[in-house]
């Protein structure tokens, strides 16, 4: 089981998908020497192939569509979404390469949910060891997969949420529980004549001017203890002294746990 080892240390530093497939392919070629081998990750719910790296000559037609046995489908929970023929439930193998070689297919599946699958084929019949161990190391290959496509989902969530901040057209500013500044966006910086980069780690209080601080100081406090205020009015002062009248909003961040570990400040200008 040394080869689970190796793949679990190495898929750590492997973070694209496609570096993934080659970190697995490289553990196949180890575990298995003079094996044809074919990986395969697919969308889970179009089933169509993403990623796919062969050590052999593929049959006509036998990169795209993926023919998994009932019995491991059946083992893994595997549940296969609408895919136009692309997943074939199957009695038994089907080989993916020209020459007739034995072999087995396991999918890649965590959850129910199908990420891909894995053929292994050999001259000579594999054993139950072997069969076992391409079982186990596609079942790391799905929770690496899984953990990959999440994190990659998170950042370009978090990619879109920082644009459309950036471009709102009203300030937006968040502190930790101390009052330091995490993130400020474009407006904000603009209006009080700061760069971003300058403020961040600083103490919010001082955008506003001292006769501001004492109403600043309560809304913190409403904030930190986990409510939300909506419309105070306040003045910022920006780096030259001017001030601008200002309707401020806040609402608590919470972490894992339910507590509050920093706050969400927002401002537009306050009419006349």
């Amino acid at each position: 089981m040394s080869r689970i080892h190796d793949l679990e240390k190495a898929v750590v530093k492997a973070t694209p998908e496609e570096e993934l497939v080659q970190v697995f392919s490289h553990t196949l070629r180890a575990a298995f020497p003079g094996a044809r081998f074919c990986v395969r990750t697919v969308d889970p719910e179009t089933c169509a192939v993403r990623c796919l790296c062969a050590e052999g000559t593929l049959l006509p037609g036998a990169r795209e569509r993926l023919r998994i046995k009932r019995h491991a489908a059946a083992k893994t929970g595997l549940r296969i979404p609408a895919h136009d023929g692309k997943v074939e439930l199957t009695d038994s193998y089907h080989p993916v390469f020209d020459g007739g070689w034995e072999g087995t297919c396991a999918p890649i599946v965590t959850g129910g949910v199908l990420y891909g699958a894995v053929n292994i084929e050999k001259p000579s019949p594999l054993s139950e060891r072997e069969k076992l161990l391409i079982i186990v190391l596609a079942n790391q290959m799905a929770f690496s997969l899984k953990a990959i496509r999440g994190l990659s989902e998170t950042v370009e969530r978090a990619t879109f949420v920082e644009r459309a901040l950036q471009g709102a057209n009203v300030l937006v500013l968040v502190t930790d529980v101390r009052r330091r500044i995490r993130y400020v966006n474009a407006a904000a910086a603009e209006l009080a004549g700061r760069v971003p980069a300058d403020v961040v780690g600083s103490d919010i209080l001082d955008w506003f001017p001292k006769a501001s601080h004492v109403t600043f100081k309560r809304i913190v406090v409403a904030t930190v203890r986990g409510r939300s205020v909506v419309d105070a009015p306040l003045v910022i002062r920006d780096r030259d002294g001017r001030e601008t009248a200002l309707l401020v909003s806040t609402a608590p961040v919470f972490d894992e746990d339910g507590e509050v570990e920093g706050m969400v400040a927002t401002a537009r200008a306050r009419e006349k």
